[in-house]
């Protein structure tokens, strides 16, 4: 039982970093105010991994970077604390593992008051504290550069930047500033993506056709087919996007007469944009380039080479500690990076960790422990892999549904096939130098150095998670968790396979015929394709000939994107008029229940009716499937819509009776499929 409230959990986190950081106040003064400062640009790339032409990438196109990195240093072991961004960025942003300071969850604290333990500051406020000016760049003329992104899990910390304007840094040095890529990603902040039939990437239209299906070679782990390719291509097509937009950054940054006294860092925020790749904690997710250039007019630091490739293992939430002490600033006592460049280093790491929780609406927990050469991930729901649920995926990722759908049709093998598992392993351990793909998972494996291994990587990872104080051994309540169902649903839809897969009991279409149902009004039922058509000029009622008491329905509905009214009819009785309850479908009143012939059982005021409408906008979603789930156990109505909870109201008025369609004479035609039944025992159970 967990005896510590979360506030009560964090009070002791923030005492103790208090307590080291206050240590260490005097060390963390400036250390020559007198001396010149660095200017900082942080160019933080969204979703790739090292698919750049300087690490040996094909068909991309990357002269900037390429360039960047053959007058720095480039890095081949630098891993994210996160496979997603915004417990990413919270991490790097201050320094210190999301799972200590909790915000290990996607777009968690946004609402909730939140403040960072005490002692743990965000980097732009130290760096304001030494007179740096900041800025986080989405604008450089008329032209945008950068997606202001913060996407932070603390919002109550005050103002973090003093501009989002390019032409503000030239008369404010020194600067810190950071621009956020916009490409590698998918176009879907106007939070209408469940309409678009293909997701597009950002920029798409104008992204240089480099990578082709002609010419591309996606991982093993997804099918040989034209769609993969194709998104593939249109992936390294971005990356290229990317880098054109960084050589106008670096190009005005000489015209400025700025890139002589500013330190450039490029590092990406997490791993590549892929089904297999963000979200999870193979390589994939978590394997990030970095480059740094170091300017003419200061002194580079004595493990500084132009040119120079560097294979130390390091964690992102290092780069917090590394820029502070270029700025002078050395780093704070509890600070969880270690300062990797620079005349004051850490110690090398041996290991880089990294954790995934919540994400959307997917609850899941995964660590690991990455090495120069293996890789240790720690599956706490092995039943949680890939196929499970995550709306934005299954959406914007087109991969995912061809690989659900070949997988039905028993067209995948190999590794694809295996990634379609149901389950994912406890223990997984990787050799990435022998494996990169990380397919060949050796956690059962009888030679003596992978035993070896998998014994020091689960020891140190226990280790880790206790002197790091992983908050992430705590759930997250329910309340918390629940609201991301619907955001997630009402932002990219939720898929029909889903909803399938929830549905069961006996089907009351056989998706062939009308057997079973029947109609005494005018207009067209017929069958097409697995679904059931209804066209009506008024309003008419398609009756099934079974009736029921205690039941839960499924059915999915798909209404015209344009004038329509339909509803279920349950416990309906027909003698010479239809009596009985309706489900309401229409826009935002969709989940109502009505009496028919009498009124509303809920919501049963304007009023009410009004604040429904409100709370429940965009559940119900025209032109697109919809599942209705209805319960009724006793005096009890309990509706759900595309897996949200939308109706828990009792009422005893009617307590048996069939189940009915509706078309109530508008609009096109009314589709309907899946049309299942389960009935309830006395327990609230099936019989079996």
């Amino acid at each position: 039982m967990n005896i510590f409230s979360q506030n009560a959990r964090l009070s002791l986190l923030s005492i103790v970093v208090l307590f080291s950081l206050s240590l260490s106040a005097i060390a963390n003064a400036v250390e020559n105010r007198a001396k010149p400062q660095p200017n900082i640009l942080w160019i933080v790339g969204e979703n790739l991994k090292l698919d750049l032409g300087c690490y040996g990438a094909k068909n991309v196109k990357t002269p900037a970077l390429d360039g960047l990195a053959e007058k720095g240093v480039r890095y081949t072991h630098v891993f994210s604390t996160s496979p997603v961004c915004a417990p990413s960025r919270s991490a790097f942003f201050v320094g210190m593992y999301q799972t200590t300071t909790d915000t290990h969850n996607m777009r968690s604290h946004r609402e909730d008051g939140y403040r960072l333990p005490e002692g743990v500051r965000p980097i732009t406020h130290r760096l304001k504290d030494v007179g740096y000016f900041t800025g986080n760049i989405a604008t450089m003329g008329e032209e945008q550069v950068g997606s202001g992104k913060l996407d932070l899990n603390f919002v109550e910390e005050g103002k973090l930047y003093d501009t989002d304007k390019w032409e503000d840094l030239k008369g404010n040095q020194p600067f810190f500033a950071q621009i956020n890529t916009l490409e590698a990603e998918y176009d879907i902040y106007d939070r209408q993506t469940w309409k678009q039939p293909r997701v597009q990437w950002k920029g798409e239209k104008t992204h240089e056709q480099i990578a082709t299906v002609d010419n591309v070679t996606p991982p093993p782990y997804y099918p040989d087919h034209p769609l993969v390719k194709k998104e593939w291509a249109r992936y390294l097509n971005s990356v290229s996007g990317m880098d054109k937009t960084i050589g106008r950054v670096l190009a005005q940054l000489e015209k400025d007469g700025l890139a002589d006294n500013t330190i450039i860092m490029f590092f990406g925020d997490n791993g590549r944009i892929e089904p297999r790749g963000i979200h999870w904690c193979y390589d994939t997710g978590l394997h990030v380039p970095m480059i740094i250039r170091w300017p003419r007019n200061f002194p580079a630091p004595n493990n500084y080479q132009a040119g120079a490739v560097n294979d130390q293992v390091i964690s992102l939430i290092d780069i917090t500690p590394t820029t502070l002490g270029f700025a002078g600033i050395a780093r704070p006592l509890g600070m969880q990076g270690r300062v990797f460049m620079g005349d004051r280093l850490g110690p090398e790491r041996q290991y880089a960790f990294s954790a995934r929780d919540r994400i959307d609406e997917t609850v899941n927990r995964i660590r690991s422990v990455r090495g120069k050469k293996y890789h240790y991930l720690r599956n706490y729901f092995p039943e949680r892999h890939f196929t499970s649920l995550n709306r934005y995926k299954e959406k914007c990722f087109p991969i995912k549904p061809l690989m659900r759908q070949l997988m039905a049709e028993g067209k995948l093998s190999g590794p694809a096939a295996a990634l379609m598992a149901p389950t994912v392993p406890e223990e997984q351990l990787f050799d990435t130098e022998k494996d990169p793909h990380e397919i060949n998972n050796l956690a059962g494996s009888n030679n003596p150095e992978h035993q070896k291994t998998l014994i020091q990587m689960r020891a140190a990872l226990s280790v880790w998670m206790v002197e790091t104080q992983d908050q992430g051994v705590f759930p997250e309540p329910e309340e918390v968790v629940a609201p991301f169902e619907k955001e997630m649903h009402d932002w990219f839809g939720t898929p029909s396979w889903h909803s399938s897969k929830n549905a069961n009991g006996t089907p009351l279409f056989d998706g062939k015929t009308l057997s079973g149902w029947s109609t005494d009004t005018e207009g067209e039922v017929s069958v097409v394709d697995g679904e059931l058509h209804i066209l009506a000029g008024k309003n008419l009622w398609l009756v099934h000939e079974e009736t029921f008491d205690d039941f839960e329905l499924t059915v999915d509905v798909f209404m015209p994107d344009d004038t329509y009214n339909s509803g279920i009819g349950f416990h309906c009785e027909n003698d010479k008029k239809l009596k009985g309850y309706q489900c309401e479908i229409e826009g935002d009143d969709s989940g109502m229940i009505y009496a028919i012939g009498s009124g509303w059982v809920w919501p049963k005021d304007t009023e009410a009716r009004a604040k429904f409408a409100t709370d429940y906008t965009g559940t119900f979603k025209p032109g697109a499937w919809n599942t209705f789930r209805i319960r009724c156990e006793g005096t009890r109505i309990q509706v759900w819509i595309n897996d949200i909870v939308i109706t828990d109201v009792q009422d005893d008025v009617y307590r048996s009776g069939s189940i009915a369609l509706q078309h109530h004479g508008k609009g096109g035609v009314h589709r309907f499929r899946n049309v299942r039944i389960k009935t309830l025992g006395s327990d609230g159970a099936a019989p079996k």
